[in-house]
């Protein structure tokens, strides 16, 4: 494993693997960042799309622009390659206030901020910002931040539509998500979904 590492992809990156650089070259297909186009879409910089988020009303109108567009992930898993999944809704807090591991409490469990950076060597620019939220019939929810996705053309890969059992559920988590209280080293508190990324592969 030496050598072996995992790299955020943007334009003009490289990507080391196994110890050797290789230029990942993403000019072809123009990626457009999950996080960028919906700052574009509420005519606000990305430094201050936390806040506009932080109102229900606006998740409500990003919700009703992205709900079901696919989304793929901008760095690589272990196998060097990247998720791609539907955008089934957005969490009320932000990744570093939300619990990766269920239920369970510290030292067991981490921020999804923590998880990317233990799981991916991956620290986030933006842990503060809500994560877009993978809905998986016959399994628990998947959360991703929304910097590490990137919106794909239809052309490019065939997914199957939300079920109608989700799509008709509210797709982001309400006002009175259960909330644990902490100790203050970690955070004051901590929303806590459905979903458990203790399994994620990814």
């Amino acid at each position: 494993m030496r050598g072996l590492c995992y790299k955020e992809l943007s334009s003009d990156r490289h990507v080391c693997i196994k110890g050797q650089n290789f230029y990942q070259n993403i000019h072809s297909s123009k990626m457009v960042l999950v996080i960028e186009e919906i700052a574009r879409f509420l005519d606000c910089s990305v430094r201050s799309l936390a806040g506009h988020l932080d109102n229900p009303q606006t998740r409500v109108c990003v919700l009703t622009k992205f709900l079901d567009r696919k989304v793929r992930t901008t760095y690589l898993n272990k196998d060097f390659e990247r998720k791609t999944f539907r955008f089934g809704g957005l969490t009320q807090k932000g990744a570093n206030r939300i619990r990766a591991y269920g239920r369970l409490r510290r030292p067991y469990n981490i921020s999804i901020a923590q998880h990317f950076y233990t799981r991916h060597r991956i620290q986030l620019k933006n842990p503060y910002l809500n994560c877009v939220i993978e809905h998986r019939p016959w399994a628990k929810d998947r959360f991703y931040p929304i910097e590490l996705l990137e919106f794909v053309d239809d052309e490019i890969e065939k997914l199957p539509s939300l079920s109608s059992e989700f799509s008709d559920k509210a797709k982001f988590s309400p006002p009175d998500s259960p909330e644990i209280f902490m100790d203050k080293e970690f955070e004051d508190e901590m929303e806590i979904y459905r979903g458990d990324l203790s399994q994620d592969e990814w």
